[in-house]
Parts: C-alpha cells; structure tokens; sequence
C-alpha cells in the first residue's frame, strides 16, 4: 500500500528534469540549425551547377544539329532541354561565339556559374568564390 501512495504522488517530471531537457534540445538546435542553413546554399549551387551543365548538353545538340552555336539562345536551348524553362530569363544567358564557342551562366541564390567554350576548350568558373558550392579559388 505504501508503494501504491508514493507512485501516485511522484507523477509528472521535476523543474529541474525540464529545464535539464530543455537545455539538451535547446543545444542540439544551436548545433543543427546553422549547418542546415549551409546546407541550403550547397543545394541550391549543385541546382545550378545541373542547370548550366544540362545547358552546355543543349548547347551541343544544337551545334550538332545547326553546325554552328551561332543563332543559339534562350527559346533554342529550352526547346532541347525544358528543364531549362524552370529558370527565371535573368538568371539564365546565353551568348554564343560564332562556330568555334559559347558562353552559359546559371544564377541562383548568391553564386553565378558559367561555362566558356572557345576552341574546344571549357573553362567553368563560379563567383563567389568560397561560398556555398563555389570553390575558393572560383572554377568549378
């Protein structure tokens, strides 16, 4: 009978418990939360990085197909690849070089991506350099 009253009269947690448990969530969150916040910039850098990737593979079947780059913009390239649609006509430029290149940027979040082709030669390079999915020394 006595463990039956001394049960019924500790139900529920301590002050102390509470605030112990709390401060573990409350410190747990203080770790978690900025790494996520990073996280979201590397996500939204790798979109952009497919982006402009998935444009330079259009900017070649459009070659293959016209034997130049000359003549090849925007509405050319979605046609080829309509996940390229999904990106706002600022964040998005083509700019072709003749036959022999092109030049390609994705902007998204703070970072710009761009593929120069000249010659056979692709060069990619991002700013800012050191933040998100952007290397420190600016080429991807």
């Amino acid at each position: 009978m006595r463990a039956r009253t001394r049960a019924s009269d500790e139900a529920g947690f301590s002050l102390i418990e509470v605030l112990v448990v709390t401060l573990v969530i409350a410190a747990l969150a203080a770790i978690a939360i900025p790494s996520f916040l990073g996280q979201q910039d590397k996500a939204s850098d790798a979109g952009a990085k497919s982006a402009v990737r998935n444009a330079a593979a259009a900017m070649e079947t459009f070659h293959a197909d016209a034997g130049t780059y000359a003549g090849a913009n925007r509405n050319a390239l979605v046609k080829l690849e309509p996940s390229l649609n999904e990106l706002a006509p600022g964040d998005f430029t083509v700019s072709p070089n003749g036959s022999t290149g092109y030049r390609l940027t994705v902007k998204k979040g703070g970072n710009r991506y761009t593929i120069d082709k000249d010659n056979g030669l692709a060069t990619r390079t991002c700013t800012v350099a050191g933040s998100g999915g952007c290397p420190a020394g600016g080429t991807w």
